[in-house]
């Protein structure tokens, strides 16, 4: 169990884009069936040999954010308690489940999920979800986690930057990258300077280049300007073929060694850790600290939300009724 939250992309998608359809009207539909006679036995799903369903819901005041329970049947390994009248031990009979909790913010558009290991993951709550979807409507759900780069986290906390070191491949996905940047007007002063070195470098039968700003030998207190530094970095595409490595050097304070951070493939889920004993997440409480993960979180999980949904399109959609009745094999 844990008391952390990884943080999601959920949205419809169709073969190829995320598209424009309220997640929050469908999961609402769902909740629908808890209010009918049958619906808590027609939420039971086989999800990749485990018996799921979910759980009554979780609102905030307004509406906007929601909390839903996950369950994994518990098939084994179940507790004991102790039969008083025959003063034994005997399992449990009753159906328990190991839960994680899904939490969705409609106005960041944003979601949470609880990391209990014992529970569903992500992928089976994936799956689940699109289990009501009919299959000629010709979309689904898709959640995907928001990836961050690690290393630039840790010189953006950082309180000295010492030196930056780009390592390149002088072969064609360089030149490849800047032809592209020109074709779509965006050539940066560095890009257009790295194309020049790379050029004489080439001619003199370079096939890697390797460039460093730095601060030499200066105060210890000395550091390069952070956002410019960042700002830099933004303009060469990280993970293209042609960057072999960014190695920063950089302390967390003045008396403090110095590091290195590799921002090559260094990409890790974004997440938030919840500073209470214990070591598992109650849904209101999930629900009570929403705001406290959005605020956190949000100047990172904007850009990575953007990049998600950059290829968002319209895309006409009948009012489907959801899948109540539910066959394995249709």
């Amino acid at each position: 169990m844990s008391t952390s939250v990884n943080l999601y992309a959920i949205s419809f998608q169709n073969k190829e884009n995320s598209i424009f359809y309220s997640v929050i009207n469908f999961l609402n539909e769902i909740e629908g069936m808890l209010n009918t006679v049958d619906g808590p036995h027609r939420l039971v799903r086989d999800i990749d040999g485990k018996v799921m369903r979910c759980f009554s819901y979780y609102y905030s005041n307004n509406r906007q954010s929601v909390v839903i329970p996950f369950g994994k049947l518990k098939q084994r390994n179940k507790p004991y308690w102790i039969n008083a009248e025959k003063n034994i031990l005997e399992e449990i009979s009753a159906e328990l489940f190991d839960i994680n909790s899904l939490a969705y913010d409609s106005a960041s558009d944003i979601m949470f999920f609880t990391t209990n290991r014992e529970g569903p993951t992500f992928q089976n709550v994936k799956d689940y979800l699109n289990t009501f979807i009919p299959p000629n409507s010709g979309i689904e759900i898709e959640i995907s986690p928001l990836l961050i780069n690690a290393g630039i986290e840790k010189i953006r906390n950082a309180q000295l930057v010492r030196s930056v070191t780009i390592n390149l491949d002088l072969g064609k996905s360089l030149n490849n990258f800047y032809n592209q940047q020109i074709e779509n007007n965006q050539p940066s002063t560095l890009t257009q300077a790295l194309n020049s070195i790379a050029t004489c470098a080439q001619d003199g039968e370079s096939k890697a280049l390797s460039l460093e700003i730095g601060l030499g030998h200066g105060k210890e207190n000395a550091t390069l300007e952070l956002e410019s530094m960042l700002q830099l970095l933004e303009q060469i595409n990280i993970q293209g073929d042609f960057v072999k490595e960014i190695v920063v050097t950089y302390k967390n304070g003045v008396k403090d060694r110095v590091d290195k951070a590799k921002l090559k493939n260094s990409s890790i889920e974004l997440s938030y850790k919840f500073n209470i004993a214990g070591n598992q997440i109650a849904p209101e409480f999930l629900l009570n600290n929403i705001a406290d993960v959005v605020d956190a979180k949000r100047m990172l999980f904007r850009p990575a939300l953007r990049d998600h949904f950059s290829n968002r399109v319209e895309f006409h959609v009948d009012n489907f009724q959801i899948i109540e009745v539910w066959d394995p094999n249709p």
